[in-house]
């Protein structure tokens, strides 16, 4: 056989493998209502208001859209409602250092930036930064919110965050990212590299929905040899999975950790 055929073929599995990955994903939310017609994935400005009974918090406005960006440039419930766990939080945030986890669209950082977080920093993988780059911008919170690319099977980009911030995190946030079972582990190893191994008092929030509840109890499996896990069930199925490392109560410098 050719150079040429033997090239030709090579690419031709690398397509054929990405189309099956990409249309495993789609069959994987295809069963949901979330998907169908005149569901909230067709607006393409979408406005969010996590005012309280005891503060109020200027709203956050997010270009969203299905069409360029799929699945990575549209907001889910499970960010929804995480960030407004998060507005309910009695803490100050003014000294509070954040790490968003497959940003998407960045609802979530948005609206770190707006309680008054000292830092927050999105990321996603390289090419699904710009939708959270552009709903920074386009809220006026550049001074406030960063944008970085995190490949969580890249070891250099993990590396690169780790040098670049090295103060560390007081939260880790990010949502809909428990679903696709190859990523448990790479999703684990980044949070714990990042957020500076098991001695730390880093809160790691995941919010999400039980979609696969097979895989929802391995992921949890997965974790628990490492973090200690509460889980707060929230509506229509979602939850919030609150996760801290195991030994965290036995750090030597151990200071008490206001709850987010």
């Amino acid at each position: 056989m050719s150079l040429f055929r033997l090239l030709f073929s090579f690419l031709s599995v690398v397509i054929c493998q990405g189309e099956e990955t990409a249309l495993s994903i789609r069959q994987d939310f295809s069963n949901t209502d979330e998907l169908l017609p005149g569901s909230q994935f067709g607006e393409k400005l979408r406005l969010f208001d996590f005012s309280t009974t005891e503060s109020e918090i200027e709203p956050v406005e997010v270009f969203q859209s299905w069409d360029e960006g799929g699945l990575a440039c549209v907001v889910w419930e499970a960010a929804v409602i995480l960030a407004e766990h998060l507005a309910k939080s009695k803490r100050s945030w003014s000294k509070v250092r954040v790490l968003e986890l497959g940003a998407g669209p960045a609802l979530l950082s948005l609206c770190t930036g707006r309680l008054g977080a000292l830092i927050t920093v999105a990321t996603d993988r390289p090419g699904h930064i710009e939708c959270a780059r552009d709903n920074i911008a386009r809220n006026n919170l550049v001074d406030k919110v960063q944008v970085e690319p995190l490949d969580w099977t890249s070891d250099l980009q993990i590396h690169k965050i780790i040098a670049k911030y090295p103060d560390g995190w007081d939260l880790c946030i990010g949502s809909d990212l428990v679903y696709m079972e190859t990523m448990f582990q790479p999703l684990l190893q980044t949070i714990e590299m990042v957020c500076g191994g098991l001695n730390t008092n880093t809160t790691i929030l995941i919010a999400g929905k039980k979609r696969y509840r097979e895989r929802f109890r391995k992921f949890r499996k997965l974790a628990s040899s490492k973090f200690d896990i509460t889980v707060h069930r929230k509506r229509d199925s979602h939850y919030i999975l609150e996760m801290k490392p195991l030994d965290h109560n036995l750090l030597n410098n151990h200071q008490h950790a206001e709850e987010f």
